[in-house]
């Protein structure tokens, strides 16, 4: 894989992590968010999508520095899981985990001479 590659799949990644803040943006706050079933299903495929890009990132300096796995375990979870899906544990990425995620994939643009 090229790092331009690699670059697209942070671009998109850092897309879907601005559409997960914009869906938030439209909630009072997370337990709001939950109750809006399209809203919700949004924020899944969102994360699906992040754990499912993650993973086909072939610089081993920015997998290092991203959580791959974890990513990759929770779109296992969305995927495959379907009701078993805690809401818990969503908040919790949401607010814990996106943002510092967004930091990486910012740092790892930069280096590749992004300006996002």
């Amino acid at each position: 894989m090229s790092e331009k590659t690699d670059v697209a799949r942070l671009r998109f990644v850092l897309s879907k992590i601005e559409d997960l803040r914009g869906y938030q943006a439209r909630f009072a706050d997370l337990d709001a968010l939950f109750q809006d079933h399209m809203a919700y299903d949004a924020v899944l495929m969102c994360l699906l999508q992040i754990g499912e890009t993650l993973r086909k990132v072939a610089n081993p300096v920015w997998r290092g520095r991203l959580p791959v796995q974890g990513a990759y375990v929770v779109r296992n979870i969305i995927t495959h899981e379907y009701e078993g899906v805690d809401q818990a544990i969503i908040a919790r990425i949401l607010v814990d985990e996106i943002p510092s995620l967004g930091d990486a994939v910012r740092k790892c643009l930069a280096e590749a001479g992004e300006k996002r």
